[in-house]
C-alpha cells in the first residue's frame, strides 16, 4: 500500500480543487490511464545513461497503451531543474521522471532545491549498479589493502562525480570509517574522472559502473580494487574485493547509483499501480532490456521497498551534513 506523502500546501490547495471539480486534470483512472501523451522527463542532457533508458522503454510503453511516452530532456543543476518541474507538475500520471538518486534524495538534503523527497512517488526502478573503487591499470595498487596501505604514507586522492553525489558521501564516510587515508575530490564528471585517473592526476575512482567503463575494465585500462555490496555483479572481475568482506559495507545504507521512475506526490494510487505494471512489462521484454543494458535490477523492485530504501539514505545523509 502506498504512503500518504507530504506534500506542500499548494499542492494540496490543488488537489483540493480538482476534487471539487468532479477530478479536474487528472481525470482519468487506473483503467482509462492513459488516454493521452505522457511526458517523460529525463533531468539530463540527451545521450547520457538515463536519456538511453528513457528511449530505450518508451516505444514499449506506448505499444502497450496506445499513448505516446514523449521523451523531454531539462538538464541544468545536476539534475535538479527537471526534478522541480516533475515535482511541480499535475499529479495526474501525466509527467513522469527518470532521474536518479542523487537529484531525488541527494542533492534535497544538502542543496534548496524548492523540493524534497517526499514530494514524489516512485513506481518502479529502471537501472542499479554499484559504486566501484578502482585505479589505472597500470598503477602499483592490486588490491584495496595494497590503497589502504599506499594511502597512510603518501597522499591519496579519489576523484568523485560532483559534491552531491552518492559516491562523494560513500567515499566521505569511507574515510571516516577508517577504510583509507584520501583526499576527497569532488569533479565535474565521470569522463573527468577517467582522465584524471589514467593519466595520474588523481590516485582513485569512486564512480558508478557505466557503459563506457566497462570495455576499459574488461580491457584492464581500469582496475576495480573494490564494490559496493555483498557481491559481485557478472559484468566485472570475478575476483573483485566487495566493501561487505572487506568489512566497510554499511558506510552509507545505500551505495548503489540507482535510476528510479518518480511520478508528483498526489498522483493516484491507481495510476501509480498502472505505471508500476507498464515498467514491470516493459523490463522484462528483450528489446528494451537491450537498451537499458546489464545493469537492469536482476528481479523488478517493489517501489516501497525502493521508498524505504532512499528514506534511510536520507535520513543517513541528514546525519553526515548536520
Amino acid at each position: 500500500m502506498r504512503r500518504a506523502p507530504a506534500t506542500t500546501l499548494l499542492a494540496l490547495v490543488g488537489a483540493l480543487g480538482l476534487t471539487a471539480c468532479g477530478g479536474g486534470g487528472s481525470g482519468d483512472g487506473g483503467d482509462d490511464y492513459p488516454s493521452r501523451d505522457v511526458t517523460v522527463i529525463v533531468p539530463y542532457d540527451a545521450g547520457g545513461n538515463g536519456d538511453t533508458m528513457a528511449r530505450a522503454i518508451a516505444p514499449c510503453l506506448s505499444d502497450e497503451t496506445g499513448a505516446s511516452f514523449v521523451v523531454e530532456n531539462v538538464p541544468g543543476a545536476g539534475g535538479t531543474i527537471g526534478t522541480r518541474r516533475l515535482v511541480e507538475a499535475e499529479p495526474d500520471g501525466y509527467t513522469v521522471s527518470i532521474s536518479s538518486n542523487s537529484p531525488t534524495v541527494i542533492t534535497p538534503v544538502t542543496t534548496d532545491t524548492g523540493y524534497e523527497f517526499d514530494d514524489m512517488e516512485v513506481v518502479a526502478l529502471m537501472y542499479a549498479t554499484p559504486m566501484i573503487l578502482w585505479v589505472a591499470g597500470d598503477s602499483d595498487i592490486e588490491t584495496f589493502e595494497d590503497f589502504a596501505e599506499a594511502s597512510s604514507s603518501e597522499e591519496a586522492t579519489i576523484a568523485t562525480p560532483g559534491a552531491n553525489s552518492l559516491q562523494d558521501f560513500a567515499t566521505r564516510a569511507l574515510v571516516e570509517d577508517g577504510a583509507f587515508e584520501a583526499r576527497v575530490v569532488p569533479t565535474d564528471s565521470n569522463a573527468e574522472i577517467a582522465r584524471g585517473v589514467l593519466a595520474g592526476d588523481y590516485s582513485a575512482g569512486a564512480t558508478a559502473v557505466s557503459l563506457d567503463y566497462l570495455p576499459r575494465i574488461e580491457s584492464g585500462e581500469m582496475r576495480v580494487i573494490a564494490v559496493a555490496g555483498d557481491s559481485v555483479p557478472s559484468y566485472l572481475p570475478g575476483e573483485t574485493q566487495t566493501l561487505e568482506e572487506l568489512g566497510y559495507g554499511d558506510a552509507l545504507p545505500s551505495m548503489s547509483i540507482e535510476v528510479p521512475v518518480v511520478v508528483p506526490a498526489g498522483t493516484p494510487e491507481d495510476v501509480q499501480d498502472r505505471l508500476t505494471d507498464l515498467w514491470r512489462t516493459c523490463l522484462d521484454e528483450p528489446d528494451v532490456q537491450e537498451g537499458v543494458g546489464p545493469f537492469l535490477p536482476e528481479t523488478f523492485r517493489d517501489p516501497d521497498e525502493v521508498t524505504d530504501e532512499y528514506k534511510e539514505l536520507e535520513e543517513a545523509i541528514r546525519e553526515v551534513v548536520g
